[in-house]
Protein backbone atom coordinates (compact mmCIF):
# COMPACT_ATOMS: atom_id res chain seq x y z
CA UNK A 1 0.00 0.00 0.00
CA UNK A 2 2.61 2.43 0.89
CA UNK A 3 4.04 2.16 -2.82
CA UNK A 4 1.14 3.41 -4.30
CA UNK A 5 -0.51 5.28 -2.21
CA UNK A 6 0.02 8.95 -2.40
CA UNK A 7 -1.95 9.84 0.61
CA UNK A 8 -0.37 6.92 2.98
CA UNK A 9 2.99 8.14 1.49
CA UNK A 10 2.56 11.90 2.38
CA UNK A 11 1.56 10.87 5.94
CA UNK A 12 4.22 8.15 6.45
CA UNK A 13 6.54 10.81 5.70
CA UNK A 14 5.39 13.88 8.22
CA UNK A 15 5.02 11.02 10.90
CA UNK A 16 7.89 9.63 10.37
CA UNK A 17 9.94 12.27 10.41
CA UNK A 18 8.41 13.66 13.60
CA UNK A 19 8.82 10.72 15.22
CA UNK A 20 12.81 10.40 14.32
CA UNK A 21 13.38 13.44 15.12
CA UNK A 22 12.42 12.49 18.78
CA UNK A 23 14.56 9.42 18.93
CA UNK A 24 17.64 11.49 17.36
CA UNK A 25 16.80 14.01 20.43
CA UNK A 26 17.61 11.52 22.78
CA UNK A 27 21.05 11.76 21.60
CA UNK A 28 21.61 15.24 20.28
CA UNK A 29 20.47 16.90 23.80
CA UNK A 30 23.36 15.27 25.58
CA UNK A 31 26.15 17.10 23.09
CA UNK A 32 23.99 20.67 23.02
CA UNK A 33 23.56 20.13 26.69
CA UNK A 34 26.16 18.42 28.23
CA UNK A 35 29.27 18.96 25.98
CA UNK A 36 28.02 22.64 24.69
CA UNK A 37 26.29 24.31 27.57
CA UNK A 38 27.95 22.54 31.10
CA UNK A 39 24.71 21.13 32.33
CA UNK A 40 25.12 18.33 34.87
CA UNK A 41 25.22 14.63 33.28
CA UNK A 42 21.95 14.07 36.16
CA UNK A 43 19.98 17.19 34.84
CA UNK A 44 19.54 16.86 31.10
CA UNK A 45 16.75 14.47 31.24
CA UNK A 46 15.22 17.52 32.65
CA UNK A 47 15.65 19.21 29.48
CA UNK A 48 13.07 17.48 27.61
CA UNK A 49 10.36 18.72 29.55
CA UNK A 50 10.05 21.38 27.31
CA UNK A 51 8.92 18.50 24.09
CA UNK A 52 6.49 17.37 26.73
CA UNK A 53 5.32 20.43 27.72
CA UNK A 54 4.43 21.05 24.37
CA UNK A 55 2.74 18.13 23.73
CA UNK A 56 0.66 18.24 27.09
CA UNK A 57 -0.21 21.72 25.05
CA UNK A 58 -1.13 19.74 21.66
CA UNK A 59 -3.23 17.44 23.78
CA UNK A 60 -5.54 18.90 25.78
CA UNK A 61 -7.13 21.74 23.47
CA UNK A 62 -7.00 19.64 20.49
CA UNK A 63 -10.30 19.16 19.86
CA UNK A 64 -11.21 23.20 20.10
CA UNK A 65 -8.19 23.77 17.60
CA UNK A 66 -9.75 21.28 15.49
CA UNK A 67 -13.04 22.74 15.07
CA UNK A 68 -11.81 26.32 14.52
CA UNK A 69 -9.10 24.73 11.97
CA UNK A 70 -12.54 23.79 10.11
CA UNK A 71 -14.04 27.21 9.90
CA UNK A 72 -10.84 28.50 8.01
CA UNK A 73 -10.80 28.74 4.21
CA UNK A 74 -7.67 28.82 2.48
CA UNK A 75 -7.66 30.90 -0.74
CA UNK A 76 -5.88 29.59 -3.57
CA UNK A 77 -5.99 25.71 -1.89
CA UNK A 78 -9.89 25.93 -1.82
CA UNK A 79 -12.92 26.79 -3.88
CA UNK A 80 -16.01 28.88 -2.24
CA UNK A 81 -18.26 26.92 -5.19
CA UNK A 82 -17.20 23.75 -4.00
CA UNK A 83 -17.47 22.50 -0.23
CA UNK A 84 -14.68 20.91 0.88
CA UNK A 85 -15.16 17.34 1.91
CA UNK A 86 -14.57 16.27 5.54
CA UNK A 87 -11.63 14.42 5.41
CA UNK A 88 -9.38 17.28 4.05
CA UNK A 89 -11.29 19.79 6.10
CA UNK A 90 -10.11 17.94 9.27
CA UNK A 91 -6.67 17.94 7.65
CA UNK A 92 -6.05 21.60 8.09
CA UNK A 93 -5.55 21.50 12.01
CA UNK A 94 -2.12 19.95 10.54
CA UNK A 95 -0.91 23.46 9.38
CA UNK A 96 0.24 25.50 11.85
CA UNK A 97 1.96 22.39 13.42
CA UNK A 98 4.05 22.18 9.88
CA UNK A 99 5.14 25.34 9.59
CA UNK A 100 5.92 25.41 13.76
CA UNK A 101 8.42 22.33 12.97
CA UNK A 102 10.97 23.32 11.19
CA UNK A 103 11.16 27.15 12.95
CA UNK A 104 11.20 24.89 16.23
CA UNK A 105 14.09 23.25 14.33
CA UNK A 106 16.13 26.15 13.33
CA UNK A 107 15.45 27.18 16.91
CA UNK A 108 17.19 24.78 18.58
CA UNK A 109 19.77 24.34 16.27
CA UNK A 110 21.13 28.35 16.17
CA UNK A 111 20.42 28.36 19.46
CA UNK A 112 22.36 24.90 20.15
CA UNK A 113 25.80 26.74 20.76
CA UNK A 114 27.73 27.88 24.11
CA UNK A 115 27.04 31.63 23.08
CA UNK A 116 23.41 31.45 23.37
CA UNK A 117 22.15 30.43 27.43
CA UNK A 118 20.66 26.70 27.36
CA UNK A 119 17.24 28.26 28.39
CA UNK A 120 16.69 29.25 24.79
CA UNK A 121 17.14 25.83 23.21
CA UNK A 122 15.53 23.83 25.58
CA UNK A 123 12.20 26.73 25.35
CA UNK A 124 12.82 24.87 21.33
CA UNK A 125 11.14 22.15 22.41
CA UNK A 126 7.75 23.09 23.49
CA UNK A 127 6.74 24.19 19.60
CA UNK A 128 8.62 21.09 18.82
CA UNK A 129 6.21 18.66 20.93
CA UNK A 130 2.85 20.68 20.08
CA UNK A 131 3.55 20.55 16.64
CA UNK A 132 4.69 16.37 16.42
CA UNK A 133 1.60 15.89 18.64
CA UNK A 134 -0.86 17.77 16.22
CA UNK A 135 0.99 16.09 13.11
CA UNK A 136 0.07 12.57 14.78
CA UNK A 137 -3.01 13.41 15.42
CA UNK A 138 -3.82 15.05 11.85
CA UNK A 139 -2.30 12.73 9.39
CA UNK A 140 -3.54 9.56 11.53
CA UNK A 141 -6.71 10.56 11.34
CA UNK A 142 -7.03 11.86 7.96
CA UNK A 143 -5.40 8.29 6.87
CA UNK A 144 -8.15 6.07 8.84
CA UNK A 145 -10.70 8.49 7.27
CA UNK A 146 -9.37 8.32 4.11
CA UNK A 147 -9.11 4.28 4.06
CA UNK A 148 -11.78 3.18 6.28
CA UNK A 149 -11.84 -1.09 6.70
CA UNK A 150 -7.90 -0.70 5.07
CA UNK A 151 -7.42 1.80 7.73
CA UNK A 152 -5.75 -0.99 9.58
CA UNK A 153 -2.97 -1.77 6.61
CA UNK A 154 -2.21 1.75 6.01
CA UNK A 155 -1.37 2.35 9.66
CA UNK A 156 0.61 -0.73 10.24
CA UNK A 157 2.47 0.14 6.46
CA UNK A 158 2.74 3.49 8.68
CA UNK A 159 4.35 2.25 12.12
CA UNK A 160 7.18 0.21 9.62
CA UNK A 161 8.08 3.12 8.44
CA UNK A 162 8.49 5.13 11.42
CA UNK A 163 9.55 2.60 13.10
CA UNK A 164 12.69 1.89 10.81
CA UNK A 165 13.25 6.04 10.37
CA UNK A 166 13.26 6.14 14.40
CA UNK A 167 15.72 3.37 14.50
CA UNK A 168 18.23 4.39 12.06
CA UNK A 169 18.14 8.42 13.14
CA UNK A 170 20.04 7.74 16.88
CA UNK A 171 22.40 5.49 14.70
CA UNK A 172 22.89 8.64 11.98
CA UNK A 173 22.98 11.38 14.76
CA UNK A 174 26.50 10.78 16.28
CA UNK A 175 28.08 11.25 12.62
CA UNK A 176 25.61 14.08 11.67
CA UNK A 177 26.31 16.17 14.39
CA UNK A 178 29.56 15.52 14.84
CA UNK A 179 30.71 15.94 11.04
CA UNK A 180 27.98 19.30 10.36
CA UNK A 181 27.94 20.45 14.31
CA UNK A 182 24.89 20.95 16.38
CA UNK A 183 23.67 23.71 14.10
CA UNK A 184 23.86 22.84 10.73
CA UNK A 185 23.15 19.18 11.70
CA UNK A 186 20.12 19.66 13.21
CA UNK A 187 19.26 22.69 10.90
CA UNK A 188 19.27 19.67 7.99
CA UNK A 189 15.94 18.32 9.52
CA UNK A 190 14.66 21.88 9.40
CA UNK A 191 15.22 22.03 5.69
CA UNK A 192 13.82 18.45 5.15
CA UNK A 193 10.40 19.66 7.56
CA UNK A 194 10.45 22.76 5.03
CA UNK A 195 10.40 20.93 1.91
CA UNK A 196 7.15 18.60 3.44
CA UNK A 197 4.65 21.91 3.88
CA UNK A 198 3.30 21.59 1.06
CA UNK A 199 2.20 18.32 1.34
CA UNK A 200 -0.99 18.86 3.38
CA UNK A 201 -2.28 21.74 1.00
CA UNK A 202 -1.43 19.47 -1.59
CA UNK A 203 -4.16 16.78 -0.19
CA UNK A 204 -6.70 19.60 1.00
CA UNK A 205 -6.52 20.37 -2.55
CA UNK A 206 -6.42 17.37 -4.40
CA UNK A 207 -7.24 14.28 -1.74
CA UNK A 208 -10.61 13.52 -3.20
CA UNK A 209 -8.93 13.31 -6.60
CA UNK A 210 -6.42 11.23 -4.67
CA UNK A 211 -9.49 8.97 -3.08
CA UNK A 212 -10.97 8.47 -6.72
CA UNK A 213 -7.78 7.23 -7.97
CA UNK A 214 -7.11 5.04 -4.80
CA UNK A 215 -8.23 1.25 -5.12
CA UNK A 216 -8.01 0.93 -0.92
CA UNK A 217 -10.26 3.82 -0.84
CA UNK A 218 -12.57 3.18 -3.68
CA UNK A 219 -13.23 -0.43 -2.02
CA UNK A 220 -13.16 0.85 1.53
CA UNK A 221 -16.27 3.21 0.25
CA UNK A 222 -17.97 0.35 -1.07
CA UNK A 223 -17.75 -1.99 1.79
CA UNK A 224 -18.69 0.81 4.03
CA UNK A 225 -22.01 1.44 1.93
CA UNK A 226 -22.84 -2.15 1.77
CA UNK A 227 -22.46 -2.52 5.41
CA UNK A 228 -24.68 0.27 6.05
CA UNK A 229 -27.53 -1.00 3.55
CA UNK A 230 -27.21 -4.11 5.54
CA UNK A 231 -27.89 -2.02 8.64
CA UNK A 232 -30.53 -0.21 7.06
CA UNK A 233 -31.93 -3.66 6.37
CA UNK A 234 -31.82 -5.10 9.66
CA UNK A 235 -33.22 -2.39 11.51
CA UNK A 236 -36.33 -1.89 9.13
CA UNK A 237 -36.87 -5.94 9.34
CA UNK A 238 -35.90 -5.53 13.24
CA UNK A 239 -38.81 -2.84 13.26
CA UNK A 240 -40.86 -4.96 11.41
CA UNK A 241 -40.71 -7.60 13.89
CA UNK A 242 -41.48 -5.25 16.40
CA UNK A 243 -44.64 -4.31 15.13
CA UNK A 244 -46.26 -7.60 14.51
CA UNK A 245 -47.49 -8.06 18.22
CA UNK A 246 -48.59 -4.91 18.55
CA UNK A 247 -50.73 -5.68 15.40
CA UNK A 248 -52.06 -8.91 16.52
CA UNK A 249 -53.49 -7.42 19.62
CA UNK A 250 -55.33 -5.05 17.54
CA UNK A 251 -56.81 -7.59 15.40
CA UNK A 252 -57.90 -9.44 19.18
CA UNK A 253 -59.05 -6.10 20.80
CA UNK A 254 -61.10 -5.50 17.25
CA UNK A 255 -62.52 -9.32 17.48
CA UNK A 256 -63.50 -8.65 21.00
CA UNK A 257 -65.32 -5.39 19.86
CA UNK A 258 -66.93 -7.08 17.35
CA UNK A 259 -68.09 -10.20 19.46
CA UNK A 260 -69.50 -7.85 21.97
CA UNK A 261 -71.41 -6.25 19.54
CA UNK A 262 -73.07 -9.24 18.62
CA UNK A 263 -74.38 -10.02 21.81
Amino acid sequence: MIAREPIAQGAALWISLAYGIIYFFFEAYPIVFIEQHNIPFQLCGLMFLGIAIGMALAVIPYPFILRMSQKIFIPGIERRDVPTPPQENSLKVVLPAVILMPASLFWFAWSSGPEVYWLSAAFAGVPFGFSTVIIFFAFMSYVTHTYGVYATTAQSANAFVRSVVAAALPIAANSVLKNLGTKWGVSLFGFISLGLIPIPFIFIRYGPTFRARSHFASEARRVSEQMREQTETLVASAALLEGKPEEKKNDIEAQQVQMDGDE
